[in-house]
């Protein structure tokens, strides 16, 4: 079966901060749904998009970032800004947002019992980097395509993190790269980093993540995750728009800095309740969560590690929850002076 997107259905949309209690579902134009067509009378050409505005900010760059991105643009990298092999082809970025109805089927036929959703997400970066770029630090885009009474809707749109909010509203990147931060000149850019975060430039308590690696769903919430945040709550319409909620709270035992939500919790069928944890690259300490059915936090436990880890996801049984603490672990004194870990020692650095 072959789907192709209609160039007249399309509808652009703006991803508006939304009530978590009273959403809004997008008026969306009425079209009937093709069930049939050959791929002779389909045009093989992407369709035009209109781009989502962005917000160009007349405030000037703060004397943080221009030194920031000074540093940045001079470090020796392999692979800079559009350079880079994840920003091309087709790894390159997709900028706009728009919302279609009435997908013309061009090979086959969509039955008509199939009633659900398809959704992805992963990272695709609003800014063009003027540094280093990891595929990791994209912005989270969510794609999604409605299937419902033999129709299928598309509709793609970012999730509205407060990074993004920021940097869509400065018309620039304002988050360094982790990826610049290497070497002595990646020490400039982390103590950089450092000054915009105590004056008042970012806010990291209002979260730094980019909700780009899953989608989870539980107690009636679809979560955008990413392991360095917390879950971006979506609201999804009938029709299959897609729109950020808001960024979720668990409550005050699970406020602290270091406090953030693995991207793949578990779920465990017996009880309904969602597993989860949290770490800090530069913390030795592990923090468990269990959300209720209801989506309330019902557990958490502080576990003390033999060095700060990044521990990426974790098995669970009946009665054990087991994790991978791996013997590489976070050492920024490498990353700055260049120096190697020995082999032979049972922790070692990167």
């Amino acid at each position: 079966m072959m789907m192709k997107v209609a160039q007249s259905a399309q509808v652009p949309i703006h991803s508006t901060r939304l009530s978590a209690t009273a959403p809004q579902p997008s008026v969306v134009r009425q079209r009937q749904c093709v069930q049939t067509r050959s791929t002779a009378e389909m045009s093989l050409q992407s369709p035009s998009r209109t781009p989502k505005p962005v917000e160009q900010s007349e405030v000037p760059k703060t004397p943080f970032e221009q030194l920031q991105e000074l540093l940045a643009r001079n470090a020796p990298k392999a692979f800079k800004g559009a350079e880079n092999l994840t920003l091309q082809g087709n790894y390159a970025p997709v900028q706009n947002e728009i919302y279609v109805q009435g997908l013309p089927v061009v090979e086959g036929v969509l039955p008509r019992e199939i009633n659900g959703m398809y959704m992805r997400n992963g990272p695709n970066p609003l800014h063009t980097p003027y540094g280093s770029h990891h595929v990791f630090e994209g912005d989270g885009m969510v794609h999604a395509v409605r299937i419902k009474d033999g129709c299928a809707n598309y509709c793609n749109t970012y999730v509205d993190t407060y990074k993004l909010d920021m940097e869509r509203k400065a018309g620039r990147p304002l988050w360094a790269k982790f990826a610049d931060i290497e070497g002595p000149i990646g020490v400039g850019i982390a103590l950089l980093e450092l000054a915009k975060m105590q004056t008042g430039i970012i806010d990291a308590s209002k979260g730094n993540g980019t909700a780009n690696t899953n989608l989870e769903y539980h107690a009636g919430r679809l979560m955008a995750l990413m392991e360095g945040d917390m879950p971006y709550q979506l609201y999804v319409s009938p029709e299959g728009v897609v729109r950020t909620v808001k960024r979720m709270d668990l409550g005050e035992s699970w406020r602290e800095p270091t406090d953030h939500f693995t991207a793949h919790p578990k779920y465990e069928s017996a009880t309904g309740n969602m597993h989860f944890f949290s770490y800090d690259i530069m913390t030795p300490q592990l923090k468990l969560g269990t959300l209720d059915p209801q989506g309330r936090l019902s557990y958490s436990l502080k576990v003390d590690l033999p060095g700060p880890s990044m521990i990426h996801d974790v098995a669970i049984t009946p009665n054990y929850k087991a994790f991978f603490h791996c013997p590489l672990v976070f050492d920024p004194t490498v990353g700055f002076t260049g120096m190697q870990g020995d082999p032979k020692e049972p922790r070692m650095p990167c």
